[in-house]
């Protein structure tokens, strides 16, 4: 049981600090001109979030429909199984996974997408150690060095239609390592040894 709600803690932990870094640059640097550097990154976020966010909300309800075994599944007993429900409408009203993945990479040829990344990485890792989170610093720089060359290939269309999700999900995972909150520690430990297991998987 502590295993799965610490699975449900460190996800939505990690879904919260994309969130809220994607409202904070839209509140300091709001846009008029949506055809500029700035503008393409806060779509980017935007993009990004509606995608991570939503996957979350249904695996979430779903751990936890799966911790109260068969009266998780009766509506008298909770709400868990209509949240459920929402929660997959909510991954199909906000776009569907492939279609926000692949606007997400064409966004990218449109700025200067590899370099904006490196500095927001940079400035994540800085403030993790600032915090003495060395272990997620680290994870965070070499997890960007080992999915960089990645970007070189989003001009290649085969390529992209065969590791969309799979890139975008890495990049997502980096920028909720980069921004989580420093307060919860333990959980960004969690999380950094889940997501480096599907990083391996996909190099």
């Amino acid at each position: 049981v502590q295993e799965s709600l610490n699975k449900i803690r460190w996800q939505l932990a990690a879904r919260r600090s994309l969130f809220f870094r994607t409202v904070a640059q839209l509140d300091n640097k709001p846009q008029k001109d949506f055809s500029s550097e700035e503008s393409l990154w806060q779509r980017f976020l935007i993009n990004l979030c509606k995608y991570r966010t939503a996957v979350a909300s249904t695996v979430c309800v779903r751990e936890a429909i799966l911790l109260l075994g068969g009266n998780g599944t009766i509506e008298t007993f909770s709400i868990l199984p209509r949240l459920y429900r929402d929660s997959m409408v909510i991954e199909t009203w906000e776009g569907t996974h492939n279609v926000l993945c692949l606007q997400i990479l064409r966004d990218g040829l449109r700025f200067s997408f590899g370099r904006r990344l490196e500095v927001e990485f940079r400035e994540g890792s800085e403030r993790l150690r600032k915090f003495g989170l060395k272990q997620a610093a680290d994870w965070v720089e070499s997890g960007w060095k080992k999915i960089a060359p990645a970007l070189e290939r989003l001009s290649d269309p085969q390529w992209v239609g065969r590791n969309a999700r799979r890139l975008v999900d890495h990049l997502g995972a980096l920028l909720e390592v980069s921004s989580f909150p420093c307060e919860a520690g333990d959980l960004l430990d969690l999380y950094c040894e889940e997501i480096s297991s599907d990083l391996r998987k996909f190099l």
